[in-house]
């Protein structure tokens, strides 16, 4: 995507995309019902690196997911969590310690 200047361009793209995406799907002549969940990564121009764009973005959409499936997260700085650390989170589980 190019690149958007304004957060609240970049909300009102999210909110598009995730309602285009969130019609019901036409297979075998049945509607199946489909839930999107989006993230928004953002990012100074002076910190402009894909991973942490990406890295981001990807703690924006677990943050949607954690708060209501079929919406859009904008990244803030408390999202900093990364995504392995969200999924521990939701499932109750820690990551095991490497064996020696």
């Amino acid at each position: 995507m190019s690149e958007i200047r304004d957060s609240r361009a970049g909300e009102l793209v999210a909110a598009n995309l995730a309602a285009l995406l969130s019609l019901p799907a036409w297979v075998v002549g049945v509607d199946i019902p489909v839930s999107v969940s989006v993230g928004v990564g953002t990012a100074l121009p002076r910190e402009m690196d894909f991973k942490v764009l990406l890295r981001r973005a990807d703690a924006a959409l677990y943050c949607a997911k954690d708060n209501n499936r079929h919406c859009f997260q904008v990244f803030s700085a408390g999202l900093e969590e990364s995504p392995r650390e969200n999924e521990q989170r939701r499932n109750g589980t820690k990551a095991l310690a490497p064996k020696a």
